[in-house]
């Protein structure tokens, strides 16, 4: 639950700030340096995913798999993470010094504040140095203690954007909060691991030999987070190159309750990677148990969750962000990206699940294969529809890679239809589209009678259909399952 609550409380605050810094700094600016940055989180992925495989051998050596010991992991992770950063950081320092210059003057930022948004997207970067301790807390059943640092950081970061946007009204201020927030739980994360006296550094022989055993694992893994994260990364940078700062900012606030609601489904499911690692290989089928589970919660609570935003999404963005926006087509962006959220909520539990098997990269051709497809249509929708085309691209091809997931599931993690049957992700399924039947009926009705606010009454029906629904469907839910899912062991 720490994990939950953590997430709920950072997506409060980025959703909560968001109109402040575009009615205090200005979409422009605001705009430029989410571009940057969003560059700079991209390669936070050169580490080749050595942090997940840190968090499997850990868990797994607390399942009591032979091998290194836990300190030569981490070592190991280390001392590559600092090998990556000396050959990435300057590399992107010039990089980042090309994007904020050449956009400064859309953005309406001097060349002195676009040179500091380089240097301070540049050191948020530099957190490659110490992330591998952020993912020996976990590996080493800390979990709740990585969120508490995560917490921390939230708290740095609304407290340091207040202070940017109220007392100095600055990009580079408002910039600068954000990175201290972003390495603030990494410097937490060394200071529990030192007070607890978890590890014992050192980059001897046993730290090389550690690291070649997860870079192993990690390089099949680190092909499906990474292409991911350029799913994840792409729209942003494309509106920027096709439209302007401006855009970058409008799109952002679309697409920030979409990674908002990913983000607090994918902190839910990150407690049970350290569960599946184990069970899987002391009990196989209680793992796909736990697994099925975890995939229909996901799915309930992402498809509920956003049925009430997609109905209520003109009303949302209208008091949310007001008027000085583009409101409809923000709305319309949200709606596009809620929707293929929703179809793509099931396979989220399904690649760590493959990771804590022992098959890191079982779904990158199905993740390859959504990348291509959004490539190819980004740059042309963008072109033609807009931030909504950008949206339109990440969530059409859904429509093809959601069976292949399943059809892949079927094959490495053994999953039958009679498992996904037993989870009760089909009468959930059954509560949703009926819902979202009616509601769709409620808003052309109260669309054809001139009710008002225009999206009340649907978003009414949805949530009211959904508990009557529930309730008469309440045997064929997997209440038990997932009171048990709760209680396991993380």
């Amino acid at each position: 639950m720490s994990s939950a609550g953590a997430g709920l409380l950072g997506i409060v605050v980025g959703l909560a700030l968001l109109p402040l810094v575009i009615a205090t700094i200005g979409s422009g600016a605001y705009g430029l340096w989410l571009l940057v940055s969003a560059v700079s989180v991209y390669l936070q992925y050169a580490d080749v995913g050595v942090g997940s495989a840190i968090v499997h051998f850990g868990s797994r050596s607390r399942a009591g798999v032979q091998g290194h010991t836990f300190s030569q992991y981490v070592s190991g992770g280390l001392m590559w993470n600092m090998l990556v950063a000396t050959a990435v950081v300057p590399l992107f320092a010039v990089l980042a010094i090309f994007i904020t210059s050449s956009n400064a003057g859309a953005a309406g930022v001097s060349s002195a504040d676009a040179n500091a948004l380089a240097l301070l997207a540049t050191l948020m970067l530099a957190c490659l140095l110490v992330s591998p301790f952020a993912s020996a807390l976990i590996g080493s059943g800390l979990l709740p203690v990585e969120r508490r640092n995560q917490s921390i950081g939230i708290a740095v970061r609304c407290a340091g954007t207040l202070t940017a946007c109220l007392v100095f009204d600055s990009i580079v201020w408002l910039a600068a909060a954000e990175v201290i927030a972003a390495i603030t739980p990494h410097g937490a994360a060394v200071i529990a691991l030192a007070r607890r006296k978890l590890l014992k550094i050192s980059f001897r022989h046993g730290a090389f030999s550690a690291l070649r055993k997860m870079l192993r694992y990690s390089i099949r893994s680190f092909g499906v987070a990474l292409v991911g994260a350029t799913i994840l990364q792409l729209g942003t940078v494309v509106v920027g190159s096709l439209m302007g700062p401006s855009d970058v900012t409008y799109y952002n606030a679309a697409f920030r309750v979409y990674t908002a609601a990913r983000q607090l489904l994918t902190w839910i499911v990150d407690p049970f990677r350290s569960t599946l690692s184990r069970q899987f290989v002391e009990d196989p089928p209680r793992a796909r148990r736990i697994l099925t589970t975890l995939c229909a919660a996901a799915f309930g609570a992402s498809a509920l969750g956003a049925g009430v935003l997609v109905f209520g999404a003109s009303d949302i963005v209208h008091l949310w962000l007001g008027a000085s926006v583009p409101t409809a087509t923000i709305s319309l962006t949200m709606i596009v990206l809620l929707v293929g959220f929703v179809v793509n909520a099931i396979q989220i539990p399904l690649v760590p699940a493959g990771d804590a098997l022992g098959r890191p990269g079982a779904f990158f051709l199905i993740q390859l294969t959504w990348l291509v497809a959004f490539a190819a249509l980004v740059f042309p929708l963008v072109h033609s529809l807009g931030i909504v085309g950008a949206a339109l691209a990440l969530s059409a091809p859904l429509a093809l890679i959601a069976p292949l997931y399943l059809w892949r599931a079927r094959s490495v993690l053994e999953l039958g239809a009679d498992d996904w049957r037993a989870s009760g992700i089909f009468a959930i399924f059954a509560i949703v589209s009926a819902s979202a039947i009616l509601a769709f009926v409620a808003a052309v009705i109260q669309f054809f009678a001139g009710l008002e606010p225009l999206s009340f009454y649907s978003t009414l029906t949805f949530a009211v259909s959904a508990v009557v629904f529930a309730i008469v469907l309440r045997n064929h839910l997997p209440t038990q399952r997932i009171r048990e899912l709760l209680r396991a062991k993380l």
